[in-house]
């Protein structure tokens, strides 16, 4: 941030896990010293506590893989997290490629294991989003 722009004031935003992200930024630049001018979250979860889902077992969050795979292109793709745990793991990951790739969110010879990469990092930001519980602050 400070490379392309050293001083503030800042606009920042980004849209869910990024709005979290833009959020803590905001922090760390206000206790720096600079000015927020802007802060935007867009369908950004609050980071508190009581935002932390109580379950979410392997197939809850397929589930919810598949549908956020689905929004960036205005579709939807509600597959209910019982039907991917009666298929099991490395069955259920295909059967949602199978339907993203059936309503045009993936190609049909989409590489597995880049999507595979991606999911990774969709549970690594869900576990980052789930663990950000920063203290209440001014921005």
């Amino acid at each position: 941030l400070r490379e392309i722009q050293p001083t503030g004031p800042y606009a920042l935003g980004g849209w869910c896990f990024g709005g979290v992200i833009a959020y803590e930024v905001a922090g760390q630049q206000r206790a720096a010293g600079e000015e927020i001018e802007l802060l935007a979250a867009i369908d950004s979860r609050a980071p508190i506590e009581e935002n932390i889902p109580q379950t979410a077992d392997d197939a809850t969050i397929l589930s919810w893989f598949a549908r956020d795979l689905a929004v960036p292109y205005g579709k939807s793709l509600d597959i209910p997290a019982e039907d991917l745990r009666e298929l099991g793991g490395d069955a259920a990951f295909d059967h949602i490629l199978r339907r993203a790739a059936a309503i045009g969110v993936l190609a049909e010879d989409a590489d597995r294991d880049q999507i595979l990469r991606y999911f990774e990092a969709y549970l690594a930001n869900g576990i980052a989003l789930q663990t950000y519980l920063p203290e209440p602050t001014r921005l």
